[in-house]
């Protein structure tokens, strides 16, 4: 899986610049996302979520 590192890492004995992509295994870059470390690419990792306003508010009745 292909990922864009937002902070230097080092992996498999090689130190790589924030910027750099790398081509690493799922679970790798699962993990790597996870610590903030990388980003897809493309993706931009300082956006902040959407927020999403609830449809409608639950109302009690009482009978």
């Amino acid at each position: 899986m292909k990922l864009k590192l937002i902070q230097p890492h080092t992996h498999a004995g090689r130190r790589h610049a924030a910027g750099e992509k790398l081509d690493v295994p799922p679970s790798l870059a699962t993990w790597l996302i996870e610590q903030g470390i990388a980003s897809h690419p493309g993706s931009n990792p300082h956006r902040r979520p959407a927020t999403k306003a609830p449809s409608s508010i639950p109302s009690s009745t009482t009978d």
